[in-house]
């Protein structure tokens, strides 16, 4: 009897090891993952250069006095297109972790788990909706990324579901070899896959109009700018975990700022 015990005991064992084992072999794929993607995008970084000087920018809101400083990076989008063909931008957050390349694949599986350099990884790239116009001339023009558990990709549009932290950052900064965009961030809130979030397509200027108000009345912060039925919107798009299925999705305006020209 008493053998017959040791030997469940050591069965018992072994299976835990070997558990344990498996769990550790994930752990540690998972966390060289992260490392070659943090790796790749820092190199990727050394195709921009955040020296320019700030110039102001007044937000389309009618409270008065408000004007951000503006920093447009300088992105080399010539050796990134030479990189990867596909490449249509580059988006920004100051004093985020979001400061990426955008490309846009021939669907929107092709990126989910390919960096920008064509390499296979759980992080994938930032990436504009398939059935989206690269020029970003559509009314909704939509941008993914992976929720990562470092802090990459768009895990940081999380924290919109604050109203401090939508005050401390209410704009990112989206660059096109062609132009220069301030993204004025409007709304911000969780949503469901089978919602409206991600529709390209609206056939009038009553679609466009009860659409903004949607995400004017849902959202999780209250932004100092509203959009219009003409307007061009950046809609961000990344997991949540608050049900299954469960989305974050952060809006802004896309306003065209002037490039200045290279000295």
């Amino acid at each position: 009897m008493k053998r017959g015990k040791r030997i469940i005991l050591d069965i018992i064992i072994v299976a835990l090891l070997c558990v344990m084992g498996y769990s550790g072999y994930r752990i540690f794929t998972q966390m060289m993952e992260y490392h070659k993607n943090e790796v790749e995008y820092e190199g990727l970084r050394d195709y921009t250069d955040h020296s320019g000087e700030e110039e102001d920018f007044a937000p389309h809101t009618e409270e008065p006095g408000i004007w951000w400083n503006v920093s447009f990076p300088d992105v080399d989008f010539e050796g990134l297109l030479k990189k990867n063909p596909d490449t249509i931008g580059w988006i920004y957050c100051p004093e985020t972790h979001i400061d990426y390349p955008v490309v846009q694949g021939k669907n929107n599986d092709e990126y989910l788990h390919k960096s920008f350099e064509g390499i296979h990884n759980v992080a994938g790239s930032i990436f504009l909706d398939a059935e989206n116009k690269a020029d970003l001339s559509d009314f909704n023009s939509i941008l993914y990324g992976h929720h990562m558990k470092n802090g990459s990709m768009f895990r940081d549009l999380d924290h919109y579901k604050e109203e401090g932290y939508y005050e401390e950052h209410p704009y990112m900064l989206f660059m096109t070899p062609e132009k220069n965009y301030v993204v004025e961030l409007f709304a911000g809130y969780v949503s469901s896959v089978k919602e409206d979030s991600w529709d390209v397509v609206f056939p009038t200027v009553e679609d466009r109009q009860k659409w903004i108000d949607k995400r004017l009345e849902n959202s999780a912060f209250k932004g100092i700018v509203v959009p219009h039925v003409n307007s061009h919107i950046l809609t961000l798009s990344t997991c949540s975990y608050e049900f299954s299925n469960a989305r974050f999705v952060l809006y802004g305006i896309l306003t065209e700022v002037p490039k200045k020209n290279k000295k």
